[in-house]
This record gives structure tokens, sequence and C-alpha cells, in this order.
């Protein structure tokens, strides 16, 4: 079993919350009962910051304007 990154995204406002490394057998992305969303890292993804957001329409990482 290989592992891989995965972003926790607030669903609410989009915004990362915290990194975690779980088994890749878990779907691109999932979506928890307590309103938040884990969010593969991959390339297409792009690499996320914890003050960064994710795009749902996208698909992608979106790093905030200062850090840009």
């Amino acid at each position: 079993m290989a592992d891989a990154r995965y972003a926790v995204v607030e669903t609410s406002t989009s915004l990362v919350v915290n990194f975690i490394v779980l088994d890749d057998s878990l779907e691109d992305s999932y979506t928890s009962e307590d309103g938040t969303s884990i969010v593969k890292i991959t390339d297409s993804t792009g690499e996320p910051t914890i003050a960064g957001t994710y795009n749902t329409s996208s698909q992608e990482f979106v790093k905030p304007r200062y850090a840009q």
C-alpha cells in the first residue's frame, strides 16, 4: 500500500486547514460528516498552502495573493 498526501479543506470556506498522509486507495476527494473535505494533492491540483483555498470548479489549490 502506497501513501499519498491529502489536504483537509473546510467545506464552507474552502480554506485549507491541515495536511495528512493516507493510504493511496482513498478516492481523489472525500467529504466527511464534520464539514471538511479531504482532497488528494496531485500535479494537477498544484501544491496547497495552509492559508490557501481549494477551487472545487477547477479542482486546483489557490495560493493567497501575498504568497504568489
